[in-house]
Parts: structure tokens; C-alpha cells; sequence
């Protein structure tokens, strides 16, 4: 009985496996080639707020930074934003002294390999909150590019000089 188990186990986890090796979507550099929402379809806004939720743009050193992404229909039709994981927001820190990124959401956090849906009502605005501990960026002035982090779009979209609608940036600083 145990060993029948085991094999209905190990053949369920061979199906999922072989189905997800099969449904894996490719993943481009050029998210614009893969979305297919028109621009202007959504509105988005990057704040940084205190540990007293007040939007600021100045932390001391040891204070946690809380980040909050929303993002707006404004299409007029209900929309639905598909996620490769469970990671909601991609954000990348510049250190703006150095022009270097000093902290970056892909390589600090780990993200459960399940896809995901968020419905947006039209003019429906959804939020999604990230803390940052301002010990890890350090003393300096920064800009956060951040962004929703939808299927097929990743840290490069970030990284260059242009913004798509699903994007948007603070600049703050750590004293």
C-alpha cells in the first residue's frame, strides 16, 4: 500500500513537471513585445513613506523604509495583470553618488514558482507595500525604480533610461 502511494506520488509530480516544462513562456527583454495592454492603460505612482506612513523623502540610518506601488486602471475596461510568481513589484536602488544599483528585489528575496492574476476594475487602484531597511542601501541619496512585476518583466526593464507605464521611481535619502 505505501509503495502504490509513493508511485502515485512520484507519477502526479512527473505530470505537473512535464506539463509546466511545456507551458514555460519565454521570457523577452522587451516587455512591450509581450504586453498587450495600450499605453495609457494604467497610471502608477512610487512613494516612500516613514515609520508613521507620511510620505517623506529623507530616512536616518537604521529606519525601515516602507515603498508602496499603486497602479490605476484608467483604461475604462477591467483588466487583468498576470504575474510569473508570487513576486508583485520589481524595484532596483541606485545609489545616486555612484550610479551603482546597491540593493535589487530579485537578488535579496526569494518568490514562490506559482502564477498569478490580480483583476483591475476600471478606475479600481490596487497597492502593494515592500519594506527596506535603510541599513541595507547605507548613507546616500538613491532613486528606486520600480515597477509591477508582471509575466515576462524583469530587472532590465528597470535598468534602462526609458519608463513604461508599469513603472515609476522616488528619490530619497539616508542620512
Amino acid at each position: 500500500m505505501k509503495n502504490r502511494v509513493m508511485m502515485a506520488v512520484a507519477l502526479l509530480f512527473l505530470i505537473v513537471l512535464t506539463a509546466c516544462k511545456n507551458n514555460t513562456p519565454s521570457v523577452s527583454n522587451e516587455f512591450s513585445e509581450i504586453a498587450d495592454f495600450k499605453n495609457g492603460d494604467f497610471d502608477v505612482n512610487l512613494i516612500a513613506l516613514d515609520n508613521f506612513d507620511q510620505p517623506v523623502s529623507s530616512f536616518q540610518l537604521g529606519e525601515e523604509i516602507t515603498l508602496v506601488l499603486s497602479i490605476k486602471n484608467t483604461s475604462g475596461t477591467q483588466q487583468t495583470l498576470t504575474f510569473r510568481n508570487s513576486q508583485r513589484v520589481v524595484a532596483v536602488f541606485f545609489n545616486d553618488d555612484t550610479q551603482e544599483i546597491v540593493y535589487d528585489f530579485d537578488t535579496v528575496y526569494s518568490y514562490l514558482q506559482v502564477t498569478g492574476e490580480n483583476i483591475i476594475e476600471p478606475d479600481e487602484t490596487i497597492t502593494f507595500e515592500n519594506y527596506v531597511q535603510s541599513n541595507d542601501l547605507g548613507i546616500g541619496n538613491f532613486t528606486v525604480n520600480a515597477g509591477v512585476a508582471l509575466d515576462g518583466m524583469d530587472n532590465s526593464v528597470l535598468i534602462d533610461d526609458e519608463m513604461t507605464q508599469f513603472e515609476a521611481s522616488v528619490q530619497f535619502e539616508v542620512q
